[in-house]
């Protein structure tokens, strides 16, 4: 999963993303949905609850960052909280190494890429900053992944 982190309209990237979830998830019946998300505000975060809410899903959080680093990321004590809300029901949790930043992001991106059959995009279709959403969506094309893009 890949996404903006601010959301015009998240109620509709929600139906959106609950959507594309079940299309993914018959996509290949019978296996198991797994959802790998880096839990940045906005789509990545969103999609983890969807995911979660299903009761068929499991999380993987893969994050930029060791979590002490991460979570400065996000300055109200609320967003801090929502991401230890997920963490605690994610089934997996794999810190990446420190770095600079994009390049963490970066490598975020590609991790993700690397783990996933598909991937799932919340994007507006415009370009973005290095590591992110548009840069995402352009490697997994270049590697032939399939794309469900809300």
């Amino acid at each position: 999963m890949t996404g903006h982190r601010r959301l015009a309209h998240p109620e509709l990237a929600e139906a959106g993303i609950s959507e594309a979830l079940e299309r993914l998830a018959r996509w290949r019946p019978g296996w198991p949905l797994e959802v790998l998300s880096g839990l940045a505000e906005g789509a990545d975060r969103l999609a983890a609850e969807v995911a979660l809410g299903r009761g068929d899903a499991r999380l993987v959080a893969i994050l930029p960052l060791p979590l002490a680093q991460y979570r400065r990321d996000f300055v109200s004590a609320a967003s801090r909280a929502d991401i230890d809300r997920l963490l605690a029901r994610a089934a997996e949790r794999i810190e990446l190494p420190a770095g600079p930043r994009p390049q963490v992001y970066e490598a975020l991106g590609e991790e993700l890429l690397r783990r996933a059959d598909a991937l799932l995009a919340v994007w507006d279709g415009g370009p973005g900053e290095r590591g992110g959403t548009a840069a995402v969506v352009a490697r997994a094309r270049a590697l032939g992944k399939p794309l469900a893009w809300v």
